[in-house]
């Protein structure tokens, strides 16, 4: 069993109009201000003591919601703010939204991605030891947090969205054990929202993750 568990992680979801006349500087240091320092107490071993979904129960939670991501979807990939494609597409497939779970009532969301042996990473990191490099597993998170703003709707009604990774002025802390190589089969990335604030131009979104790979031959 293998896992990467990232708390929190924060996203912003941006926009420019006409009334907002502050200079890029002016608006980054007013997020920097407001902005929340966020820090989370990560295992490495035992599970995470908190209040928010075990990973475990997340992974095997039932869900009629299914979105393929392969197929590019409008709706994630065309209107709006957009995930990541090609090679930045870190996730195959959206297998659970529940808009109102989590200790908070801020919603979750799980996806998923099935390892290809031949993808381009493995190529590259490391000679004869290859490996998924960590930092596409936090980014694979952040992809399935930015696909949970577009299905919620946090950028309606601004004139033109975009995310912001990360979060300016919010603190992300994450840690490893594990990990994903050529031989491992699946990947899965699972989502709980823990704030989301509202401001002038933006909304931020934190949420506890985490990040497992082959958890289904356990069950």
């Amino acid at each position: 069993r293998s896992r990467a568990q990232h708390r929190p992680r924060a996203r912003h979801v941006n926009h420019a109009t006409d009334a907002d006349d502050r200079e890029p500087g002016e608006r980054r240091a007013n997020v920097r201000d407001r902005a929340q320092r966020v820090e989370a107490q990560l295992d490495l071993g035992a599970r995470v003591q908190s209040a928010h979904t075990d990973p475990a129960e997340a992974h095997a939670a039932p869900s009629d919601y299914f979105v393929d991501l392969t197929a590019h979807p409008d709706h994630f990939f065309v209107r709006g703010p957009r995930i990541g494609t090609d090679q930045l597409l870190l996730l195959d497939a959206l297998t659970g939204y529940w808009p109102d779970a989590g200790a908070a009532g801020l919603g979750r969301m799980r996806g998923r991605k099935k390892v290809d042996p031949g993808a381009w990473y493995f190529k590259a990191h490391f000679f004869q030891d290859p490996v998924q490099p960590g930092s596409l597993g936090v980014d694979a998170l952040v992809q399935l947090l930015e696909c949970f703003c577009i299905e919620r709707g946090l950028a309606d009604g601004m004139a033109a969205p975009r995310f912001q990774s990360p979060a300016i002025g919010v603190e992300q802390r994450w840690k490893y054990r594990g990990q994903v190589q050529p031989t491992s089969k699946e990947v899965q990335a699972d989502i709980e929202v823990t704030r989301v604030e509202r401001e002038a131009g933006s909304v931020l979104v934190v949420a506890e993750a985490s990040l497992w790979v082959d958890r289904s031959e356990e069950h």
